[in-house]
């Protein structure tokens, strides 16, 4: 499924993971908080896309910060120059969704 990203900021924003592929790249993103003590935060990690085996065993965690409020935690998740320099916004075009859950 190609990305969309309105639905990507949508589903970053409610605190969903989404996993995808760019590149010779699987990643990971993950979103989620605590709204009352206003605390959010967005990770991401990175897999070599060689074998479904590897995907658990050599992940690296390549993005985790904490938030004061969901807005700024997904403006800024996906602003990041995480992707060879590119922020998602850049390669949304680029991007295979496999999975939103």
């Amino acid at each position: 499924m190609s990305a969309d990203i309105k639905e990507i900021y949508d589903e970053i924003y409610y605190g969903c993971d989404i996993e995808f592929e760019y590149g010779n790249w699987y990643y990971i993103i993950g979103s989620g908080g605590i709204p009352e003590e206003k605390k959010f935060f967005a990770k991401l990690s990175k897999f070599e896309h060689s074998s479904e085996e590897n995907v658990e065993t050599y992940g690296e965690g390549i993005y985790y910060k904490l938030f004061d409020d969901q807005q700024t935690m997904t403006e800024t998740f996906l602003s990041e120059p995480l992707f060879e320099g590119k922020s998602f916004y850049e390669i949304v075009s680029d991007v295979e969704i496999l999975t939103i859950f």
